[in-house]
């Protein structure tokens, strides 16, 4: 089953690497990136095929030991055993997990207690979390393809069926390829005997796939790393922009902070289906929004003096909030430097800003140039004011138009000119 998955997907996808790494979930429906395993799901049903058997109701099954070929390196009631073993060590050696007081939190039944669907499940987590680790230690090894491994604070991308029809063949193969550089890239070209030189059409440099995508010092001059950034910029400016109007149009009431409640003892308490969501922008409702796009930013002068240009400038003259977002668009290897060197960037003027007796606070996001999502993107988002759908949404459409224009510079990575106006 797994070869032939492999061909049919590796013929479509046009991609030259191992496709026996491709995951399809059919529970949740979706395709993840990096791909993990698909003898993990196949290890999972095999798994789960042999707890059904075991765990029969007909009598006649149960007097039978089934039996599961899967081949002579792995044994699913091997596997099986192994996984018990250690849900019943989790039994003797769990106790409380996180912040919440003692029985707050919901916690799985022993292993005893379980039924014999909750077994199964949780028998076929522990085999699919080992097979990943597996499958994770191999990735490592490799120096090329398995560079994703080395990725910090870059979420998974999990491809919807719909994501994935809307997707031309095309540009799927391309953020299947640029995830585990199998792309035609000259290093790779003369890494695969195909190409006598691995210099870069534009700049003469070494041209690697990530040279292209976001270090060639030709591109970033001539704005082609500018024009992707203005993009992704603009979709978070017109939704944080949207937030914004509808505070102003419905202001909530009451503060942004969250007031815990304290129970008598004996006293029932019935949760509110509908939660307010209360953010940033819940704190005033005069908000006004000012963006490094289309003109130069000047940082507004009654906050402070300075020719810093956050990308994002949200503040508020009656409660004196100002809120600046960075935005950074760039490898996925580098998210965590970018991270830490934006938000040392303005600590200053953040400084400058509380000294002048304004509350200043410095978001920094970064989008993927493969259109993967940093794991501050989305609660930067819904902490600054956006409503959890309306944060997912706009991450979606950010590392969506993030990897539409970085094959877009695929596209064009031979071309001399740049003729596309800025953005």
């Amino acid at each position: 089953m797994e070869t032939l998955v492999s061909k049919v997907l590796r013929r479509w996808l046009g991609v030259s690497c191992n496709l026996s790494s491709v995951a399809l979930y059919c529970k949740q429906s979706t395709l993840r990136l990096p791909l993990d395993s698909l003898t993990g799901i196949l290890k999972r049903t095999a798994v789960n095929s042999l707890l059904q058997l075991r765990d029969s109701a007909d009598e006649t099954v149960q007097k039978m030991k089934p039996t599961i070929r899967c081949g002579r390196k792995w044994s699913p009631e091997e596997a099986v055993e192994r996984a018990e073993s250690r849900l019943h060590f989790e039994d003797i050696a769990r106790g409380q997990v996180g912040r919440q007081g003692v029985g707050v939190s919901k916690s799985r039944p022993s292993l005893e207690k379980m039924s014999k669907m909750e077994r199964r499940c949780e028998v076929g987590k522990i085999v699919a979390m080992e097979h990943d680790d597996e499958y994770f230690v191999r990735a490592v090894q490799m120096g090329v393809q398995g560079r994703w491994t080395s990725w910090e604070n870059v979420k998974h991308r999990d491809l919807k069926w719909k994501t994935l029809f809307d997707m031309s063949p095309k540009l799927l193969q391309f953020v299947i390829g640029t995830t585990y550089d199998t792309v035609s890239s000259p290093k790779n070209l003369k890494r695969w005997g195909l190409a006598a030189s691995d210099a870069c059409a534009l700049c003469g440099e070494e041209c690697t796939t990530s040279h292209i995508l976001a270090g060639c010092p030709l591109s970033l001059q001539q704005g082609r790393y500018t024009w992707r950034h203005n993009r992704v910029l603009r979709v978070i400016l017109h939704g944080l922009q949207e937030e914004v109007s509808a505070r102003s149009e419905n202001p909530v009431s009451g503060s942004p902070s969250h007031n815990i409640r304290f129970v008598r003892q004996g006293e029932t308490v019935t949760r509110s289906s509908e939660r307010k969501h209360m953010g940033l922008l819940a704190a005033a409702s005069d908000w006004k929004v000012k963006a490094d796009l289309d003109s130069r930013l000047v940082f507004p002068e009654q906050i402070a003096v300075t020719d810093l240009r956050p990308d994002i400038v949200l503040y508020s003259d009656e409660r004196k909030l100002v809120a600046m977002v960075e935005l950074t668009v760039c490898e996925e290897g580098n998210m965590q430097n970018a991270h830490e060197r934006k938000a040392r960037k303005y600590e200053e003027l953040q400084a400058c800003c509380d000294e002048n007796g304004w509350a200043a606070s410095v978001w920094p996001v970064e989008v993927g140039c493969r259109g993967f999502a940093s794991h501050a993107l989305l609660p930067s988002l819904y902490r600054l004011g956006a409503r959890r759908s309306k944060a997912k949404a706009l991450e979606k459409v950010a590392c969506s138009v993030a990897e539409k224009a970085s094959f877009h510079l695929w596209l064009h990575r031979h071309s001399q000119v740049w003729g596309i106006p800025h953005a």
